[in-house]
């Protein structure tokens, strides 16, 4: 039995994406994150592994994102918003 690409995905990945959209770079969103530019682009690589699908177009001096990243994106905050809420419920 597969599992749901949702169980796969972790938050540092969403996290990662997030600043990534946020900052336009993988080297801004490491700035903003305080870990290395390689380990933002690694995160982001294998979130669209889990998903399929390619979230951001990369060029010479950053990355934009797909259509597919822009949908994500729309909705990523909502899940770590989520998560926050639920966590301050239980505090």
């Amino acid at each position: 039995m597969r599992e749901p690409k949702a169980e796969l995905l972790s938050l540092q990945q969403i996290r990662c994406f997030l600043a990534t959209i946020q900052a336009g770079s993988f080297t801004g969103a490491a700035e903003l994150l305080d870990v290395s530019q390689p380990a933002i682009a690694e995160q982001v690589r294998n979130l669209e592994r889990t998903l399929g699908i390619e979230l951001f177009v990369r060029t010479g001096r950053g990355v934009r994102p797909t259509a597919a990243g822009a949908a994500f994106a729309e909705r990523a905050p909502g899940i770590l918003r989520a998560l926050d809420e639920s966590l301050e419920s239980v505090s």
